[in-house]
């Protein structure tokens, strides 16, 4: 992309070198494969253990993730594998009756999880039902090359592990 300025030479100036700039990088994104997405309406199912590749391939790109929750589960909503121009915004919420359009609700939000960009989310859920992730840019201005992510649901792990308990006695 390159501007110039003056080109019919209207503005009067000593140096006319300088009207013509060296040019901007531009970088252009195609849509992954989830797209269109960008509302509750056109969310794409995700499984629980999948890992969806993704990225906001324009500006104001938002990306709708339904999934489905059984009750009295855990499950952790991550993204990874952030591209250079990445840093997501991750929220979870469920789908209400509205006049226009489904409306969803947002009920947990998470940014900048685990001193990194991307985002982690752990909910128990107490109904069971389908649930959307919403995944933002925080930047809602960015978009295209270096925004990929990817995003992946798990059920959380609620093993435990028992270890032997030893007493030592105080009396010497």
């Amino acid at each position: 992309l390159y501007a110039q300025a003056d080109s019919d030479g209207v503005v009067t100036e000593p140096d006319e070198g300088d009207n013509v700039s060296p040019g901007t990088e531009m970088c252009l994104a195609s849509p992954d494969l989830y797209e269109y997405d960008n509302d509750s309406s056109h969310a794409k199912t995700i499984a629980i253990g999948e890992i969806q590749h993704r990225n906001f391939d324009s500006m104001l790109d938002s990306d709708f993730v339904k999934f489905e929750a059984q009750a009295g589960q855990t499950y952790v909503f991550e993204t990874g594998s952030l591209g250079p121009a990445a840093d997501t915004r991750l929220a979870l919420g469920r789908s209400m009756p509205s006049l226009w359009d489904p409306l969803v609700v947002v009920f947990a939000e998470n940014d900048d999880s685990g001193g990194s960009l991307a985002s982690r989310i752990e909910y128990t859920f107490s109904t069971a039902g389908t649930y959307y992730i919403i995944v933002h840019q925080w930047n809602p201005y960015i978009g295209g090359c270096g925004t990929g992510y990817s995003l992946t649901v798990k059920q959380a792990s609620s093993q435990r592990i028992h270890l032997p308990l030893m007493l030592k006695s105080s009396d010497s």
